[in-house]
């Protein structure tokens, strides 16, 4: 009774007339019940399908490597795929950028999957938090913004003329150096091969 409380319309129409004792057909088990719906609305192709998506997934340039992570254990599990070591698979799905960030990690035969996974969530942020420090989701909201931004006017030839200008040039200002970080135990100041 719990589980046709939470079906409504017509699913709750095909399952009604089996769950009265008066029916010939009335449900034995819970498990009669969720065979019966599996007959009705499974899908005879979902774990083919599955295995499809996983084989064409690779992360995309706006999303966070957990963001694809989870898309990759859904597909995982809805495939109904082995469980083995993935690091392979999962590492020919990132973006050469980060493929070459982690590549220390994933050379390294010591290193299970699920460390794996932890080392290029923590590259990832690190990457990225060095181009944008209001966040990851600005990515995307720079993705957008780039698609939808008018195309910059064409400039046209200027006159020849032996007149100076008039206005002061301006320069740009100087560049900030850049500051170093230990990809080690990620302290500014040093980089990795000089980490105490």
């Amino acid at each position: 009774m719990y589980v046709a409380g939470q079906l409504s319309g017509k699913a709750l129409t095909l399952v009604s007339p089996r769950l009265k004792q008066a029916n010939r057909h009335v449900y034995q088990t819970v498990a009669e019940l969720y065979d019966h719906l599996s007959e009705l609305y499974g899908d005879p192709n979902k774990e083919w399908n599955a295995r499809q998506a996983f084989k064409d997934l690779t992360i995309k340039k706006t999303d966070t490597f957990q963001e694809f992570y989870d898309e990759f254990l859904q597909h995982m599990a809805n495939g109904n795929i082995s469980p083995r070591d993935l690091r392979g698979e999962l590492n020919d799905k990132l973006t050469w950028k980060l493929q070459e960030l982690v590549g220390v990690y994933y050379m390294d035969l010591a290193i299970i999957t699920i460390q794996f996974t932890q080392y290029c969530t923590t590259v990832d942020q690190l990457h990225w938090s060095r181009f944008d420090k209001r966040g990851l989701n600005q990515r995307k909201l720079e993705s957008v913004t780039a698609t939808t931004r008018p195309a910059k006017p064409v400039a046209q030839p200027r006159a020849l003329t032996t007149e100076r200008p008039t206005e002061p040039v301006q320069r740009a200002p100087p560049r900030q150096p850049l500051e170093l970080k230990c990809y080690n135990c990620f302290e500014t100041g040093y980089m990795s091969k000089d980490c105490p």
